[in-house]
């Protein structure tokens, strides 16, 4: 008998024109890949959520909305035109302050983004 493989990735694709849909299909035919059509639906999970799209510039606003639904959701954004990728993640930071001092302190509590300025804001905000 065949050994079973656990799925590493679960592969959404979503708006791609079909060309380039049959290429990433092609390209992600693994055994540990597991491919759905449309974006994911209902909570975070395992395995690891990637959504597969493409656009024709670098906006991200579109897929702002998914990652506040879902911020264990990866990105993938294929431009049209030129091929480029970006991936979209969130994620916690850790930042290096070295050794703390008043000044760094201050800095530091001065250096947080608000939550709010992390995300583009949805539209009607």
């Amino acid at each position: 008998m065949g050994q079973r493989v656990e799925t590493a990735v679960r592969v959404h694709l979503v708006g791609l024109p079909q060309m380039l849909e049959d290429v990433v299909r092609d390209t992600l035919d693994h055994p540990e890949v597991e491919l759905a059509d449309g974006p994911p639906r209902g909570a975070a999970g395992t395995p690891p959520t990637i959504v597969v799209t493409a656009q024709d510039d670098a906006d991200a606003a579109p897929w702002m909305a998914l990652l506040r639904e879902r911020p264990d959701v990866a990105i993938l954004v294929i431009r049209q035109r030129d091929g480029q990728g970006a991936l979209l993640e969130l994620w916690p930071q850790r930042r290096s302050l070295g050794a703390m001092t008043a000044e760094r302190i201050v800095a530091a509590a001065r250096s947080v983004t608000p939550w709010h300025q992390r995300l583009p804001a949805r539209e009607g905000d």
